[in-house]
């Protein structure tokens, strides 16, 4: 990310503290949104800049909240050559009773 630059030893630093700082980031919840990155000096792309990749990370968000709010899935991992994992959650001890 920060290859080339001569910057790049006190970027990636920066950016190391800021994101491992439990202050920063208590949660999942917390986003770190775009401006706050480009602070930090990252090079990034707004999804809204390239119509292309915001619907092919759409189509792909789109498809996890399907899955996850009609299958009992609540990890999936896919990789670019097919490969995939899939935790779906499974209750112990759960009967029905009467």
């Amino acid at each position: 990310m920060f290859n080339g630059l001569t910057d790049a030893a006190q970027r990636l630093a920066r950016t190391i503290n800021e994101l491992a700082n439990p202050e920063v980031s208590k949660s999942h919840s917390r986003p770190l949104n775009y401006e706050r990155l480009g602070v930090l000096g990252l090079n990034l792309k707004r999804l809204e800049d390239d119509q292309e990749l915001q619907d092919a990370v759409l189509k792909a968000h789109h498809s996890c909240i399907v899955t996850f709010s009609g299958t009992p899935a609540i990890k999936l991992i896919e990789n670019h050559q097919g490969g995939s994992f899939i935790q779906q959650f499974n209750p112990v001890g759960t009967q029905k009773v009467g």
